[in-house]
């Protein structure tokens, strides 16, 4: 086991793994990081944690790889969202929803994977940080494209390594974990594949 898994205090959110952002990725990096988020939905499931998964409005589902992984979930909360936060609708409408969520369910941690690192990923880990939530990730969960900069958060990636528990891998948060083959063809990795031939 990793030195950060093992209790059920711990939840894990992921944002953005959608078409609409990743196609702006080399297919060499999205196969990286959907490596390293299948190793932790593989984990989530096999330990039972809450997952939530944000999805940015306008830009698609979940791509097929990485919903694979999540069909195996059996705690799983899907999220649209408007906005770079997973708690701006919270915040906005004074409701607290993803909040008390998390707060009903004992979560006290919680492990970020997606994109943009330095922005919708960095905002939703800021608030939760606020909250009083303690954040995790690894340098394999999370990642920039190169274009990123529109919508960064300029000092994000200094947060990371000051506000949260940043790991190299994910395996330093699960502990090795074997990942099944995916169940069905990888559609967005092939699509990626051609579009840069």
């Amino acid at each position: 086991m990793g030195r950060d898994a093992g209790a059920k205090d711990l939840a894990v959110v992921l944002i953005d793994m959608q078409p609409g952002f990743l196609k702006k990725f080399s297919p060499e990096a999205v196969q990286s990081l959907v490596h390293a988020q299948r190793k932790l939905l593989t984990y989530a499931a096999r330990e039972d944690l809450l997952v939530l998964e944000f999805r940015y409005r306008g830009h698609g589902d979940t791509i097929d790889e990485v919903r694979d992984a999540i069909s195996n979930v059996p705690r799983l909360v899907p999220f649209v969202k408007a906005h770079q936060s997973g708690f701006q609708d919270d915040l906005e409408e004074g409701n607290g929803y993803v909040e008390n969520l998390l707060r009903q369910q004992g979560i006290s941690r919680i492990c970020f994977a997606g994109v943009n690192k330095s922005a919708c990923v960095y905002s939703t880990a800021l608030h939760a940080a606020e909250r009083g939530f303690s954040i995790i990730t690894s340098e394999d969960l999370v990642a920039d494209s190169s274009s990123v900069h529109q919508g960064s958060i300029p000092g994000a990636m200094r947060w990371y390594k000051t506000h949260s528990t940043l790991r190299s891998s994910v395996e330093d948060i699960t502990g090795p974990i074997e990942v099944p083959p995916l169940s069905r063809e990888p559609t967005f990795l092939q699509k990626c594949a051609a579009y840069f031939q």
